[in-house]
């Protein structure tokens, strides 16, 4: 299963091009079927865009920051183009379920909503497609698409002194979720999750994991690694 999800990692989920061997033709496949039947067909009938390269452009530069903290200013300034058509822009692509932006989880709502966001690009082939990333990040992406899709789950993450990958919220419970997509994980990776179990209390945390599965305590929270492969099947 670990060699099936690493296919998935680097393909994405997209049926008509996972069985496509051939790097080149599968990146040409992606781009022609997805890229430019979404963006230059569909989005632009949808919302009347006159510049669909811009909107494309604006996407690709995603695809190298996905599951990074999104700064609306720094991408209208590298990509020329106002901050008022940036946010516009990151609407249409939200929409077209291309990518979903999260916000930080605080005890406030005020100061959720006025902290930065962070963006992930929902499909890891498209990822590959067009960029060249840390694998870490893309499996972190591939953990927030799949919780996204859990019913009654709010999504977050959370970023302190230390960062934790994705918060889900279901109800008045907290899950704080890190993604460390290797096997010695060592005590100064969980340092996030440590504060965040210190500072709001939740009953469990995950680590996601390449493939360590086992149980312990952190901080008096109950955390179980499990393997990114197992984690994707059990949310899926």
């Amino acid at each position: 299963m670990q060699v099936v999800f690493e296919e998935y990692l680097e393909r994405g989920g997209f049926p008509n091009l996972f069985g496509i061997k051939e790097p080149l033709l599968w990146k040409r496949l992606a781009r022609e079927d997805i890229v430019e039947k979404v963006i230059y067909r569909d989005m632009v009938e949808l919302y009347d865009i006159k510049k669909p390269e811009v909107l494309e452009r604006l996407f690709l530069y995603l695809t190298g920051i996905t599951s990074q903290i999104l700064s609306v200013s720094n991408i209208a300034n590298s990509l020329g183009l106002s901050r008022e058509y940036t946010e516009k822009y990151l609407y249409y692509l939200e929409q077209a379920i291309l990518i979903k932006r999260l916000n930080k989880y605080a005890k406030s709502i005020g100061k959720s909503i006025r902290s930065s966001e962070k963006v992930h690009v929902l499909d890891s082939g498209l990822i590959n497609a067009f960029s060249r990333i840390e694998t870490g990040h893309a499996v972190e992406t591939v953990v927030a698409s799949h919780l996204l899709r859990a019913k009654e789950a709010e999504i977050y993450y959370c970023r302190e002194r230390y960062e934790v990958d994705v918060v889900m919220a279901i109800g008045r419970k907290l899950y704080p979720i890190e993604i460390k997509y290797k096997d010695n994980i060592t005590k100064q990776d969980l340092r996030g999750v440590e504060a965040f179990c210190k500072s709001f209390s939740p009953k469990k945390t995950i680590i996601v994991s390449r493939d360590v599965f086992k149980e312990e305590t952190l901080n008096g929270c109950k955390a179980l690694f499990i393997p990114a492969w197992l984690f994707v099947l059990l949310i899926g």
